[in-house]
C-alpha cells in the first residue's frame, strides 16, 4: 500500500488520537506498546498494546499470574482505532498484521 509506513508512538499520541476517535474517548486504558500508521506524513491509525487486563485473564489462558515470567510478553490489542475517512480500504487488516510483526520481532 504506496505512503504507508508504522512506527512506534508514545502513549501521548495514542490518548489524542483514542480521545479525538475511539468510542471510549479519554478512558485510562493499559499501554505497553503502540504503533501509529501513517500515510505519508500524516497519522491516521494507532494500535495499542498491553498485558492483559486482568489476573483471572492470564489465570484462565495460561493458569498463571500476571506477573508470571511467562506471561510478562503477552500482550493483547486493547484499542485500535483509524480516522474515519480511511475505513474500507483494507488499512485496518494491513495495519495489524504489521503489528504483530513488529511485536513478533521485539521478543
Amino acid at each position: 500500500m504506496d505512503g504507508l509506513s508504522i512506527h512506534e508512538v508514545h502513549k501521548q499520541d495514542a490518548i489524542i488520537m483514542f480521545k479525538r476517535f475511539h468510542y471510549l474517548g479519554d478512558k485510562e486504558f493499559i499501554h505497553s506498546i503502540a504503533y501509529g500508521l501513517y500515510k505519508d506524513s500524516e497519522l491516521i491509525g494507532i494500535a495499542n498494546f498491553g498485558s492483559p487486563s486482568g489476573i483471572s485473564t492470564m489465570k484462565g489462558w495460561f493458569g498463571r499470574s500476571n506477573d508470571d515470567e511467562v506471561c510478562i510478553k503477552i500482550y493483547e490489542l486493547n484499542r485500535l482505532v483509524i480516522i474515519p475517512e480511511y475505513n474500507g480500504k483494507n488499512y485496518g487488516s494491513y495495519f495489524l498484521s504489521r503489528c504483530l510483526k513488529l511485536l513478533k520481532k521485539k521478543g
